[in-house]
């Protein structure tokens, strides 16, 4: 009886193992497939990803170089407008962001992946952006100016979204780069595609104001160089200030041949903004208030010796003065005294 019931205690841990066995592997399973089901998603993700961002180089290939920007190139004449060979920093606009893309590739093969949300609002925002770009390029094809305008306003605030949540998942410098370069290039690109807008619709009741493209020219490019300097002096972007620079050079040697004036104006503004970017100015104040508060130093020790030469000056004149009393003789000085006594 005891060996049955030996037995049955037997028989039952071996079905409770099973069952535990059984349960673990169904676990280990589904959390296979699930981690499987993510990577998929992840993988389609990039995927379309990379689709947005070959549309984006693309189109813009297309504009800059290619017969989708002759209608764009034969619109009025305005101040603010670049030379052809600025088009190159597209070149480092896609080099960048293919790096970012290839470093959200690699992520997920990580033990501790870059990204802590889903890449699929990241995809999304490219796949606007890549719309957009398509919008631009299109409306500046057919002469639609305000559609250009709008599509390159949304294109430059969804760039600064994608670069804000790209930040937020992946803190390293490639995130930062690429959409520091990308925000700041759209921003001057918008501000190109308004003044040609504004240019072309008041060029249609007859010739723009020459003085008042210069003034404005002048203006923007203070605009853009002070932002560039507030974006150095207060969060450390400084690709924000090359591309400022790079375009307004661009600019100012267009101007050379059409407003010569303008173009100085411009360049003098460039030059003082990168020296203001570009020296150390925190080591240099230190410097300078050192060598301030040495000659302070200096000054208020100088003071003070020119003041114990005087008093010793002063004393050493009394001692050697001749006194204009004449000494009293010791008879007189005698009857003095005993006069006073007599008096007391």
């Amino acid at each position: 009886m005891n060996t049955d019931s030996h037995t049955g205690r037997e028989h039952r841990a071996d079905v409770t193992s099973s069952t535990n066995q059984h349960a673990q592997e169904h676990s280990h399973s589904r959390t296979g497939n699930q981690h499987n089901h993510r990577h998929l998603i992840r993988d389609v993700d990039l995927v379309v990803l990379w689709a947005a961002l070959v549309v984006f180089a693309v189109f813009v290939t297309l504009m800059q170089f290619g017969v989708l920007g002759a209608q764009r190139a034969s619109n009025a004449v305005s101040y603010f407008t670049p030379e052809p060979w600025i088009s190159f920093a597209w070149i480092a606009v896609f080099a960048l962001l293919a790096l970012w893309a290839i470093r959200l590739g690699n992520a997920k093969r990580r033990p501790h992946p870059v990204l802590r949300t889903p890449l699929s609002m990241i995809t999304l925002v490219a796949v606007l952006i890549a719309l957009c770009s398509i919008g631009w390029v299109v409306c500046w094809h057919v002469g639609n100016a305000p559609g250009a305008v709008l599509c390159i306003i949304a294109m430059t605030l969804l760039s600064w979204q994608e670069g804000r949540m790209a930040v937020h998942h992946d803190s390293s410098h490639w995130a930062k780069w690429a959409f520091e370069v990308l925000g700041a290039w759209l921003l001057v690109e918008t501000v190109i595609d308004i003044f040609r807008m504004v240019t072309s619709f008041m060029a249609v009741d007859g010739v723009v104001s020459a003085v008042a493209q210069s003034i404005f020219t002048m203006i923007l490019a203070a605009l853009l160089l002070g932002v560039s300097c507030a974006l150095k002096a207060k969060r450390h972007v400084w690709l924000f200030g090359v591309v400022s620079v790079w375009s307004l050079l661009a600019i100012a040697f267009r101007l050379m041949s059409v407003s010569k004036v303008t173009a100085i104006v411009v360049i003098v503004l460039i030059t003082l903004a990168v020296l203001y970017m570009v020296v150390p100015w925190e080591p240099v104040s230190t410097i300078l208030a050192k060598r301030d508060a040495a000659h302070q130093d200096t000054s208020a020790e100088d003071h003070d010796n020119d003041h114990e030469m005087d008093a010793s000056a002063d004393t050493d004149t009394a001692s050697t003065t001749p006194s204009l009393t004449p000494p009293t003789p010791p008879a007189q000085a005698n009857d003095i005294q005993a006069a006073t006594s007599q008096q007391e």
